[in-house]
């Protein structure tokens, strides 16, 4: 007979079965489901509720709203659409992270980044390793960021569907508080305006890449010296690139000139500026060439400036306007000296009318042509004879120096040199020295006739003879030449007629006396040389004691006349 086995189908294990069925359901329902819960659902509240509700953990008991049974045909992307529909707006929306990823996936399951039951406090949007979202679409680009490992919480913190413009500035506040103290303070705090991410209109933005190319002396300048103010993009590429409107403070032409800077200048070089002269009709030839503008143009006056000579070259018209003030009939701009003037034009007519002024004082009042010619003024020529000038002195006499003869100037001069000149006392009459030559005594001077000491061949050297002269009396000359404190006895005990200076002075009294070494002023004292005292070396005390017996013992000189001891003996 044979045994089957009917393995599972056996009544304990029917028994188990069902029992295990009966537990479940127990557990089930007094657990509220709980038993199949993964976690707590988030309590984060929405502003806006959907059909009432607030938050996932308001429906935690009701499964369905989100999982879908088994045995149906739904996915949970679509449970979610049917409460947050305005996630479908999202999709067509191409700033919105989920514009971004249906366009790179075509299709995206919400639970991908969604994710709950990780308790009441938890997020439930998550971005997982490997799904791409191209933040360029929004209008910002994270290539800068994503090299500085910055995640998608730095920036989006409350949520991923909001950002706040404050967080950059608090995020790079961090970075560089002295770089965002200055930028903030020039393009203020609206980031976004300006910043895309890769620094389009940022510190790597390649000014020459478009029409206005920084160069020159545009190439140091920093973005806020043309772009104050500019806070947008628009208003940056909006900004002018006409140059008077950032130079016309620095217009050095006060507005005399167009507004077109390039005419001229270049950014390169600014003040080397090219104009052409010839635009205004009035070349610039010869000296005018080399010229600085502001040689002409003094006032900055540029438009309708005149081009007549006189009107700058007046002060410089040694003609004293005698001419007029047509300066091209004799002069031409390559050389100012170099004149074109020709004797045969109607104004060169009367020598005195244009030579007058060249006429030294005192000259001839005849003919101009008496000395000189038409072809060059000078070296002139003058022929005495030929202007009749007769009397000397009527032209030469304010030439005479003072004093200085009175006679015909003939006894000196000649009239083929005015110099050097020869006078012969004698043909001249000149016998009274005094007449010509007292004032030119020095002070002090020998009141007697100058023949005692001059002669007239020379007037210099003198040579003075005191007894020719009678001068016997030495002080009545020369007492006012004496120094201070001199020797008061006669000048002759020093000096001699033959020379005064080097003297010899007799000083009976040992000038080396006990080492004095010819100091006067030891036994001179106060420069006095009138008297004279021994006290600087002798104790006066001492010289009392030992001189008691001697009236008037003072007057040293008395007994010690060479300067001994013991004279008396």
């Amino acid at each position: 007979m044979s045994n089957k086995r009917l393995g599972c189908l056996t009544v304990n294990a029917l028994i188990s079965f069902l029992l295990s069925i009966f537990v479940v359901a127990i557990v089930f329902v007094i657990s509220g489901k709980a038993m199949f819960s993964p976690g707590e659902l988030s309590d984060a509240s929405r502003s806006q509720p959907i059909n009432g509700v607030s938050s996932h953990d308001e429906i935690k008991e009701i499964c369905g709203e989100c999982h879908a049974v088994p045995y149906s045909d739904r996915t949970m992307t679509e449970l979610c659409i049917e409460c947050h529909l305005t996630a479908l707006d999202d999709f067509d929306n191409e700033d919105h992270a989920h514009s971004s990823m249906v366009y790179e996936y075509q299709t995206i399951e919400c639970f991908y980044c969604h994710i709950d039951h990780k308790g009441k406090d938890a997020k439930t949007t998550f971005f997982p390793s490997g799904v791409y979202v191209d933040h360029t679409r929004t209008g910002f680009t994270l290539d800068a960021h994503n090299q500085a490992d910055v995640d998608c919480t730095g920036c989006h913190i409350d949520n991923f569907s909001s950002f706040k413009v404050s967080i950059c500035e608090d995020c790079h506040q961090n970075e560089n508080p002295i770089l965002m103290a200055d930028h903030v303070l020039i393009f203020d705090y609206d980031c976004l305006a300006c910043h895309d991410g890769v620094e389009t209109y940022g510190k790597s933005f390649d000014h020459n890449e478009v029409e206005f190319q920084l160069i020159g002396s545009h190439a140091g300048l920093e973005c806020e010296s043309c772009h104050q103010d500019q806070n947008t993009i628009s208003e940056i590429k909006n900004t002018s690139q006409e140059c008077i409107d950032c130079h016309e403070k620095d217009d050095v032409h006060l507005g005399t000139f167009d507004t077109n800077c390039a005419e001229c200048h270049t950014p390169v070089i600014w003040i080397e500026a090219e104009f052409d002269h010839m635009s205004t009709g009035w070349e610039l030839e010869g000296k005018h060439q080399n010229l600085e503008c502001l040689d002409c143009h003094v006032d900055r006056t540029y438009l309708g400036a005149s081009s007549d000579c006189f009107s700058c070259h007046e002060e410089e018209d040694e003609h004293m306007g005698q001419f007029g003030q047509s300066c091209g009939t004799c002069h031409i701009p390559e050389d100012w000296t170099i004149s074109i003037f020709t004797h045969l034009l109607p104004i060169a007519i009367n020598c005195e009318s244009c030579h007058q002024v060249d006429a030294p004082d005192p000259h001839y009042k005849g003919q101009c042509s008496a000395c000189h010619i038409t072809d060059a003024w000078t070296p002139a020529t003058f022929d005495h004879l030929v202007a009749e000038a007769n009397n000397c002195s009527e032209c030469h006499f304010s030439n005479a120096p003072v004093p200085h003869y009175n006679g015909q100037c003939s006894a000196c001069h000649t009239v083929d040199a005015w110099l050097p000149a020869s006078f012969d006392h004698a043909v001249a009459g000149a016998y009274i020295c005094t007449n010509c030559h007292t004032p030119d005594k020095p002070i002090n001077h020998y009141g007697g006739q100058c023949s005692a000491c001059h002669s007239t061949a020379y007037w210099s050297p003198a040579n003075f003879n005191h007894t020719a002269a009678g001068a016997t009396n030495c002080q009545e000359c020369h007492l006012n030449s004496r120094p201070a404190n001199h020797f008061s006895g006669q000048c002759s005990d020093c000096h001699s007629t033959e020379a005064w200076k080097p003297a010899s002075f007799n000083h009976t009294f040992p000038l080396d006396h006990e080492g004095a070494n010819s100091d006067c002023s030891l036994c001179h004292t106060g420069g006095n040389y009138q008297s004279y005292s021994c006290d600087a070396c002798h104790d006066s005390g001492e010289m009392a004691d030992k001189h008691s017996d001697i009236p008037n013992y003072g007057n040293c000189m008395d007994c010690h006349a060479d300067g001994q001891k013991e004279d008396d003996d």
